[in-house]
């Protein structure tokens, strides 16, 4: 195993660590407040961590030379599960919508099956170009939710449901948008799919 590998499968530990330290560190309901400050601190290290990972896992791959098709399907792979599980708490506390969440998981998991549609017949379907925008606006939001809650916290907003649930629309269009168009440019590994 390789040092990209390591990097992206971190993302795997990084990710279920920010969930746990950022769900105990929010109190839900109508208004979300920071319970414990200490967590919330922890969570935002956790998801620096995350992105770091994600940022130098294809530079260290392509500078080892060390690209392989595993890791082309293992970084997005990578990329969704530990997202998923970041947007998980971001629901659990009531940060983002339901239907949010929803995008993104259909999203992602129709994508999985398109891969192993293609993979059935020795294509490896590589992040696309949206894909990483996409993930560029979730990094984005991911960011700017948990600096509501620093906001919040030191007294600068109060009720910040509403602003968490406009930053979260904005990645969740990006993967709308992200998702018709990989099926719009694989329909072929569709229909080959569907004889």
């Amino acid at each position: 195993m390789n040092i990209a590998m390591i990097l992206t499968g971190s993302r795997l530990i990084t990710g279920a660590l920010f969930a746990y330290f950022f769900v105990n560190a929010i109190s839900g309901g109508e208004v979300l407040k920071v319970s414990n400050f200490t967590f919330l601190n922890v969570a935002l290290i956790t998801a620096i961590i995350l992105e770091l990972s994600d940022a130098f896992d294809g530079f260290a791959a392509r500078a080892r030379n060390q690209v392989t098709d595993l890791g082309k399907i293992f970084d997005p792979v990578c990329d969704a599960i530990s997202r998923q599980t970041m947007f998980l708490a971001f629901l659990l506390v009531g940060a983002i919508p339901l239907w949010a969440f929803l995008v993104f998981l259909y999203r992602d998991s129709l994508i999985y099956l398109l891969r192993i549609m293609a993979a059935k017949d020795g294509v490896v379907l590589a992040a696309s170009m949206s894909g990483k925008i996409k993930a560029i606006t979730q990094a984005i939001a991911t960011f700017s939710i948990l600096l509501l809650f620093y906001l919040q916290h030191f007294g600068v907003m109060e009720n910040i449901k509403t602003m968490s649930y406009w930053i979260i629309a904005v990645p969740a269009v990006f993967a709308l948008s992200s998702g018709i168009e990989y099926y719009k440019n694989n329909w072929n590994v569709i229909l080959k799919g569907l004889k």
